[in-house]
């Protein structure tokens, strides 16, 4: 790690004493065993040690054509396990740095990583701006999503609490309590029922209209039973009064004789 001299100085792996690391000798037999695709995927989904995970990802850093590294890289790149890469510790990183590093970089502590083209370079650093963008984005998102639910639940306390604090008060506040909600009940008084109180309403009013009618009538025949009879009627009346007068004194007359 420290400054490298001598003739073991450019040799990827070797330190400064001339010491090999044991990463790169492991990776050495791994280079001789030639992974299968399924290999390297147990090794990058590892889960033992993130160290075993760190030895995958170099084996890909130096083995795979430099198009393909993204499309290896890219599930792993918000992955949050912690690794220290440092001999003798002091330097922890996440998996998802470790693999940005690889990626955008050559160095790594002193050893070189074999050299990406410019141009897939650029492509590499484009998408890695893209994926960047939309994991803001979708933070975003989810933080508003979980500031909406707390005002919500802080709207629902603050209306618990105000009703709680109505029940408490005096008999006004439950009076008004209770005119709100006959208002309400009036408010929402179904339509059946006002046809109902309607119909009501017609029902009482053509039976005053009958009792009217009926009143009027009896007063009518009791004011013709009333009435004096005609003069015609009285004359003939009296006719036939005279008329018996007069048979009664012709009467009269004859036994007297």
């Amino acid at each position: 790690v420290g400054g490298q001299t001598g003739m073991c100085g450019s040799v990827r792996g070797v330190g400064a004493g001339g010491i090999i690391s044991t990463p790169f000798c492991i990776l050495y037999k791994l280079f001789t065993l030639k992974l299968t695709r399924k290999q390297v995927n147990g090794l990058i989904r590892h889960k033992d040690s993130p160290y075993i995970r760190s030895l995958g990802f170099m084996y890909i850093r130096f083995t795979q054509p430099p198009q393909h590294l993204f499309n290896w890289f890219a599930p792993f790149l918000e992955d949050e396990e912690e690794v220290d890469p440092k001999a003798g510790g002091g330097q922890t990183i996440t998996i998802g740095q470790m693999c940005r590093h690889m990626l955008t970089k050559l160095d790594w502590y002193s050893s070189l990583f074999p050299r990406v083209p410019v141009p897939i370079q650029k492509e590499i650093e484009s998408k890695l701006k893209a994926r960047d963008e939309e994991y803001e984005q979708q933070m975003r998102e989810e933080r508003g999503v979980e500031e909406g639910e707390v005002e919500e639940e802080e709207a629902e306390e603050a209306y618990e609490e105000d009703n709680k604090t109505e029940d408490t008060r005096g008999g006004g506040g439950r009076a008004d309590s209770r005119n709100k909600h006959r208002r309400r009940s009036v408010e929402r008084e179904k339509p059946t029922e006002r046809r109902r109180s309607r119909s009501r309403d017609r029902d009482r009013r053509s039976r005053q209209e009958d009792g009217e009618d009926k009143r009027s009538n009896d007063k009518h025949r009791h004011r013709r039973s009333r009435t004096p009879q005609s003069p015609h009627s009285h004359r003939s009346h009296n006719r036939g009064d005279h008329r018996s007068d007069r048979s009664e004194r012709n009467d009269h007359k004859r036994r007297h004789r």
